[in-house]
């Protein structure tokens, strides 16, 4: 990943672009709650933050890496301070202390976040509940690395994602995330803050029921008294070579080898593309795709032949039975 980050304390020049955010939505940080549930991407991001202190925010520059050579300059401007009786965002009845937005380079509007301190569990659960009731369920839902659970819904061009990180004093911090969908490759390049955990997912649909089961990532859950991901009445793959057998994280730990033999391809082959590919239920890799046809012919040759040279798994299992697991990931070169 080649990133580069300039932090600037204020804005050097104000300037507008002509465009003006919907009624309902404020034109400068502060004048009201921006409305996390009707996000206006024509928001002039630069205007937004021009009435703020120099010393009140920063704005970040981060050279962002999509598919194959691509690249996106995208600017990130968050606050320095808030106090918990801010309301700087809202999402229907609750009001986040904190905004932050990612604009391109002409100031346009492309991302939002808000960030909120709730008390306890079922504080985190009734803001997940406000975000079901407008976009239905979760298409897409994760841990991350410490088990807090990442929910994610697409709904026409946008991408939302909602946080819920368990604090060590009880308290939750959430961080609810809209941005425009056709911007995720990019976004998925940033390490900063709120963005720093960003999944880049398209829509998913859980499999049919059929004699031929095609278990995804959507059936993984977390078995906390053991400490592992598990499938429910079944066990995930696993690798046969020992360095990673008995993973408790078999898609961390794939994710993880895929890494480490990407570094060992030509320094000639340089870019990122997502990739599937079926574990089937003799444990070997078939039905590999390149998700992204428009990377580079090198970084799609590179991908599919790193998938090619995998070890045997050993198959996932479901009721008994070797059942086949579809993975869905991204290769970094």
């Amino acid at each position: 990943m080649k990133l580069k980050t300039l932090i600037i304390m204020g804005l050097t020049s104000i300037s507008s672009l002509g465009s003006c955010g919907h009624a309902q939505q404020p034109q400068y940080l502060g004048e009201s709650p921006y409305n996390l549930a009707n996000v206006d991407f024509n928001t002039d991001v630069i205007k937004f933050y021009s009435k703020v202190p120099t010393d009140g925010y920063f704005k970040e520059e981060n050279i962002c890496r999509g598919i194959g050579s691509r690249t996106m300059v995208i600017y990130y401007y968050y606050q320095i301070y808030s106090v918990s009786s801010d309301k700087k965002a809202a999402f229907k009845d609750f009001f986040f202390p904190e905004i932050g937005m990612l604009s391109d380079e002409q100031g346009k509007l492309i991302g939002v976040e808000g960030t909120i301190d709730l008390k306890n569990e079922e504080d985190a659960n009734r803001l997940l509940a406000s975000v079901k009731s407008k976009y239905g369920n979760p298409c897409f839902t994760a841990e991350d690395q410490y088990e807090n659970p990442i929910y994610g819904w697409i709904d026409n061009g946008e991408r939302i994602q909602l946080r819920n990180t368990a604090m060590s004093n009880g308290d939750y911090k959430c961080e609810l995330l809209v941005s425009e969908k056709k911007y995720g490759e990019f976004m998925a390049d940033i390490h900063s803050r709120a963005w720093s955990n960003f999944n880049w997912f398209e829509d998913t649909k859980l499999p049919s029921a059929s004699s031929d089961i095609i278990l995804t990532k959507d059936d993984v859950v977390n078995d906390h008294r053991r400490g592992r991901t598990a499938i429910i009445d079944g066990t995930m793959p696993d690798f046969t070579i020992s360095t990673y057998a008995g993973s408790d994280d078999f898609l961390y730990d794939l994710d993880k080898y895929l890494t480490q033999q990407a570094r060992e391809v030509s320094p000639k082959v340089y870019g990122r593309v997502p990739v599937s590919f079926l574990i089937d239920t003799d444990g070997k890799v078939k039905d590999i795709k390149i998700e992204e046809e428009t990377a580079d012919e090198k970084v799609k040759d590179a991908a599919t032949n790193l998938i090619k040279s995998l070890p045997k798994f050993k198959p996932a299992t479901k009721n008994e039975q070797r059942v086949s697991f579809k993975v869905l990931t991204t290769i970094d070169f």
